[in-house]
C-alpha cells in the first residue's frame, strides 16, 4: 500500500472542485480542505501496516537485508513518482554466508541467484463524498490546538509534528497512537459522532507487479555427470483493495512459475592412495517446472503495540489451499514493526512456525 503524495491528493481535489458550480466551490472549499488535513495522517497510519510486512515495497530508495523461514535475501529497492502512483523496482539475491561480501552481479554477469521485480502501487478516495460531509472545523482545530498545548509540542502544524514532540518527551507507543487517533478524529456538524473518514470516504489501492528471476540450479544426471539448469522464474500479479484508518482488506490473483528441486544424491568418488572418499549431494534429475496461479484475500490490522496480517491463499491452477499468520511485534528506531512470529500452512502439508526480521543496513 503507498502512501498518497500530498501532490496527488491536491489534484484529486481540485478535479472533483472545478466540476463544481461556483456557489458549490465557495461553500465546500473549507470543508474539503478540513477532509485534505484528516485524510493525510491516516494515509501515514495505513502505511505501518503496510511497511509492517519485510516483503513490503519501502517508501523510499532503500537497501536491506529479509530474513525469512527459507532463506535471507539482500535486497536493493528504488522508489519514485511514476503515473499518479510509485513506481518501484528490486534486486534482490540470497545472503552469502560463506563470505563477507554479497554480490549481486560479478564479472562474468549476474549472481547464481538474483531477481529483478517492478511493481506500479496507487491509492485514490472518492472525490463525490465531499459535498456531501458536514465537518464540524471549529471543534477540530479548538480540540487540536488544546492538544498540541497538553504535550507542550510547538509548532505544531499536524500529527508528524505532535507524534515527533511525544517521542522526544518519552511517551508510550501506546499513549502515541491514543492520542494520534484523538487528534485526526473529526466530528459532524451537528452531532456528537465521530465517523471514520474512510467508511465516508471510501479508499481504493491498486498494485500490478512483476518479477523475474535467474537461479543457476546444479544436479546429476543418471550417469552420475554435474549438470547445470538456469530456467527463468517469473510471477506476474495485480491486486485490488479497500484501505481504513488502521487496516485494509487485499484481493489478489497472480500467475507465476517456479522451480522444485529433486531428491538428492549422492556421489562418491576414492582418495587416491587412502580408503577414504570425496562425497557430493546434488538433486538426482532436473528440477520440476512448477506453475500456480494463486488466488489471495489478505486481511491486515495495526494496533499499538502490535500488528497482525492473516491471508487465506487458493491455487486455481493446483487447486491447493493454504494459510498464513503473521504477527509483527518488533519495532525498529523510528518505531515501523519490522518483524516477529509467523506461522504458514499448506493443504496435505504440516503447519511451519518461524521468525522473521527486517532491517535495514548501516
Amino acid at each position: 500500500m503507498i502512501r498518497l503524495t500530498r501532490a496527488t491528493r491536491l489534484g484529486a481535489l481540485a478535479i472533483a472542485w472545478a466540476g463544481l458550480p461556483i456557489a458549490a466551490q465557495q461553500t465546500t472549499a473549507a470543508n474539503s480542505a478540513a477532509i485534505q488535513q484528516a485524510m493525510d495522517p491516516v494515509g501515514t497510519i495505513s502505511q505501518r501496516s503496510e511497511n509492517g510486512a519485510v516483503d513490503a515495497a519501502p517508501q523510499r530508495n532503500d537497501v536491506s537485508v529479509v530474513a525469512g523461514k527459507d532463506k535471507s535475501l539482500a535486497k536493493i529497492s528504488l522508489t519514485t513518482g511514476f503515473a499518479g502512483g510509485r513506481l518501484i523496482g528490486t534486486l534482490s539475491t540470497p545472503v552469502n554466508t560463506k563470505d563477507d561480501t554479497t554480490q549481486f552481479f560479478t564479472l562474468d554477469g549476474p549472481a547464481e541467484d538474483v531477481q529483478v521485480g517492478l511493481a506500479w502501487k496507487h491509492q485514490w478516495y472518492d472525490t463525490k463524498r465531499f459535498t456531501e460531509l458536514k465537518v464540524d472545523l471549529p471543534e477540530r482545530t479548538e480540540r487540536q490546538d488544546s492538544i498540541c498545548k497538553q504535550f507542550n509540542v510547538s509548532p505544531c502544524n499536524g500529527d508528524t509534528d505532535l507524534e515527533k514532540g511525544m517521542k522526544a518527551a518519552g511517551a508510550s507507543r501506546a499513549d502515541i497512537a491514543r492520542t494520534l487517533r484523538e487528534f485526526n478524529a473529526v466530528k459532524l456538524v451537528g452531532t456528537n459522532q465521530e465517523p471514520s473518514l474512510f467508511r465516508l470516504i471510501p479508499f481504493h489501492y491498486l498494485s500490478f507487479d512483476g518479477s523475474i528471476g535467474r537461479t543457476e540450479r546444479k544436479f546429476f544426471g543418471l550417469p552420475g555427470s554435474e549438470k547445470k539448469d538456469d530456467r527463468p522464474s517469473y510471477s506476474l500479479g495485480a491486486s485490488y483493495g479497500r484501505i481504513f484508518e488502521s487496516s485494509r482488506v487485499t484481493l489478489g490473483l497472480t500467475a507465476q512459475r517456479k522451480f522444485k528441486e529433486a531428491d538428492k544424491a549422492r556421489k562418491c568418488t576414492p582418495v587416491p592412495g587412502s580408503p577414504l572418499e570425496r562425497c557430493k549431494e546434488l538433486p538426482l534429475g532436473q528440477a520440476a517446472m512448477v506453475d500456480s496461479v494463486p488466488l489471495a484475500f489478505e486481511y491486515r490490522a495495526l494496533g499499538a503495540l502490535f500488528a497482525v496480517s492473516p491471508k487465506l491463499i487458493y491455487d486455481l491452477k493446483r487447486h491447493v489451499a493454504a494459510a498464513s499468520l503473521p504477527i509483527y511485534l518488533f519495532p525498529d528506531s523510528t518505531g515501523k514493526l519490522t518483524g516477529g512470529f509467523r506461522v504458514d500452512w499448506e493443504e496435505h502439508k504440516r503447519p511451519v512456525a518461524s521468525v522473521f526480521v527486517s532491517s535495514g543496513l548501516d
